[in-house]
C-alpha cells in the first residue's frame, strides 16, 4: 500500500467472494476468493485461459458471474451496470476514438456524466499533467506513439478519479524498450494517485517488478497469492516454481529422510540432497524440488557443496551480462544455469566439462500440483 500524493483519489477495498463464471460445461473461472487493501498493486498472472482476465472483466461488469460476489468497501456491485461502477478500466488495444483529438478522448467520461465544461477543463489538464501529456492534447490518437496512446488510455480512466484501476494487459501491444520504460510509469503513477490497481498479464516480469502482490491463475483458480517475493523464493507448488521466473524442476522417489532434510533418487540414477517440506507426507515417496538458475555454481565454487557433480556444457544463451547453460550431469539429467559473463579461470563453452554444485538449502520441495 502507498500513501498518495493526491488525498482525494485514495483506493478502494475490493474483495471477491467464491467468484465463478461457467460457460455451459466449461468453468472459466471458479471459487475466486481475494481481498485486496486499499491503494494496494494486484497482478493477476497466469497463463492464457486461466481465468484471469475473465475474473477482471467480472470486476469492472463486462461479464456477469455465475456465482459469487464482488465488493467495493464492503457493498456489493454486483447489480450495478458498468458506468455507475465508479472503476477505470484500460484494455490492452487502448480503445481510443481515432476522430477525437487526445483531450476529447480525455474528457468523454467526463462528458458522459454530465460535468461542467469548466470543470472538464481542469480535470483533463491534470490528468494529462499525471501522464506527461499536456503538450499533446490537440493531437490525434494516429500522431501518437504506442506509449503516447497507451498513457492517453490511461488519463482517459483516471480522469474522473476512480479508487480502482484495471489494467487489462496494458503493455502488451509495445516494444521490449517501451515495455520498460513504462513499467517506471505505472510505479510513478501509482504513488501520484493512491488508487487501488489490478492489473493483467501473463508476462511473470511485468508481474515482479510492479506488484505489492501477485495472485497467480492456473486452470480457472487461484494456484497462490503472495508478494513478489513470496512467490520467487516460496512457490508452494510445481506450477508457481515453474511459473514465477526460470528454475530447474527435479523429481524423483523420496530414497531417505534425516531430520528436516531427505535424498531423492532421481530416474537416471543421481541422488540429492535437501530440506524436506513442512508437513510433507513420506510414504508418499515421490518429491520435486525446485533449483533456481542463480543458485547453481560452477567450477572451483561447486566444490565441497551438498549437490556436487562433474558435467559438460552442451550449449549456452548470451543475455548480455550473463549467460545462461544448458549442462549435462548425467545420461538422464540436464540442468540450466546461469552466471556472469566473464568467468576468471573457466572457459565456458560447448564440450567443456567442469564441477557444478549448490547448497541444499537453496533447492525447495513443492508439490507437485
Amino acid at each position: 500500500m502507498i500513501e498518495p500524493q493526491n488525498k482525494a483519489q485514495a483506493g478502494a477495498e475490493v474483495e471477491l467472494r467464491s467468484l465463478s463464471r461457467f460457460y455451459g460445461s466449461f468453468t472459466a473461472v471458479h471459487d475466486v476468493n481475494l481481498q485486496v487493501a486499499p491503494g494496494e498493486f494486484v497482478t493477476f498472472l497466469g497463463p492464457s485461459g486461466s481465468g484471469k482476465s475473465t475474473t477482471l472483466m467480472m470486476i469492472a461488469g463486462f461479464t456477469i458471474p455465475s456465482q459469487g460476489d464482488v465488493r467495493v468497501d464492503g457493498r456489493s456491485i454486483i447489480a450495478q451496470p458498468v458506468h455507475k461502477r465508479n472503476i477505470g478500466m484500460v484494455f490492452q488495444n487502448y480503445a481510443l476514438f481515432p476522430h477525437l483529438d487526445v483531450a476529447r478522448n480525455v474528457a468523454f467520461p467526463l462528458e458522459m456524466r454530465n460535468i461542467p465544461q469548466a470543470e472538464v477543463r481542469e480535470r483533463v489538464a491534470r490528468a494529462l499533467r499525471l501522464v506527461r501529456l499536456e503538450e499533446f492534447e490537440n493531437r490525434r490518437p494516429r500522431q501518437l506513439s504506442g506509449g503516447q496512446q497507451q498513457r492517453v488510455a490511461l488519463a482517459r480512466a483516471l480522469v474522473y478519479e476512480p479508487p480502482i484501476l484495471l489494467l487489462d494487459e496494458p503493455l502488451g501491444a509495445l516494444d521490449a524498450k517501451l515495455r520498460e520504460e513504462m513499467k517506471f510509469e505505472l510505479k510513478q503513477l501509482h504513488h501520484k494517485i493512491g488508487a487501488t490497481i489490478l492489473f493483467v498479464t501473463h508476462d511473470q516480469e511485468e508481474a515482479l517488478t510492479l506488484s505489492d502482490r501477485i495472485v497467480v491463475f492456473n486452470k480457472g483458480g487461484i494456484s497462490q497469492i503472495g508478494s513478489p517475493d513470496e512467490l520467487y523464493n516460496a512457490p508452494s507448488n510445481r506450477f508457481v516454481a515453474d511459473f514465477i521466473g526460470e528454475t530447474n524442476l527435479l523429481s524423483g522417489a523420496v530414497d531417505s529422510v534425516n531430520g528436516d532434510n531427505c535424498t531423492i533418487r532421481l530416474p537416471g540414477g543421481a541422488r540429492l540432497y535437501g530440506p524436506l517440506r513442512k508437513g510433507f507426507d513420506t510414504p508418499r515417496k515421490s518429491a520435486c524440488f525446485t533449483l533456481r538458475l542463480e543458485s547453481v555454481r560452477l567450477g572451483d565454487a561447486a566444490i565441497g557443496l551438498d549437490n556436487q557433480f562433474e558435467g559438460v556444457i552442451e550449449e549456452f544463451l548470451f543475455i548480455g551480462n550473463a549467460r545462461k547453460y544448458l549442462i549435462r550431469l548425467a545420461p538422464d539429467l540436464t540442468i540450466t544455469a546461469r552466471a556472469p559473463t566473464q568467468q576468471q579461470g573457466i572457459v565456458l563453452k560447448p564440450g567443456t566439462r567442469l564441477q557444478v554444485g549448490w547448497p541444499a538449502s537453496e533447492m525447495l520441495m513443492v508439490e507437485s500440483a
